[in-house]
């Protein structure tokens, strides 16, 4: 997803930062959950901001496994269980890792896109080979 989104994802980063540091409620937290009273314009909003966030969780989780010597959590690195301020300073660090992942990324998809191809082409494969073609008649 990085090296399709990962450019756009860059560039909102530091909007989105400023938004959720300086505007309440404009991060999902958990204590409105389970968001059956939002409205779709908010909701959109939240899975905006959420997909977007998702962006760098693996990148994050990774390092912080690394650094901690694996006493970190996936937890941590969701929106809900942020205050303001964290989940401002993690679009942050966002705006300034994106670029370093983006190629990465696009190297990966250009080297391996031919496994993923056939991999498509297999299950397609299968689908048909499952599927009966002759009409029944009763």
């Amino acid at each position: 997803m990085t090296a399709l989104f990962g450019i756009k994802v860059f560039l909102e980063a530091p909007f989105l930062a400023i938004i959720v540091t300086l505007v309440p409620g404009a991060k999902p937290d958990i204590k409105d959950a389970p968001w059956d009273d939002i409205d779709l314009g908010q909701g959109l909003w939240y899975w905006w901001i959420s997909s977007n966030a998702w962006m760098l969780q693996s990148t994050a989780f990774f390092w912080t496994q690394v650094f901690t010597w694996g006493n970190s959590n996936l937890r941590d690195f969701q929106l809900i269980y942020m205050t303001n301020w964290e989940a401002g300073l993690y679009f942050f660090t966002e705006f300034f890792v994106m670029p370093v992942t983006i190629p990465f990324a696009i190297f990966w998809v250009c080297w391996t896109w031919w496994v993923y191809a056939i991999w498509i082409f297999y299950e397609i494969f299968l689908m048909f080979e499952h599927f009966d073609f002759e009409e029944k008649t009763e």
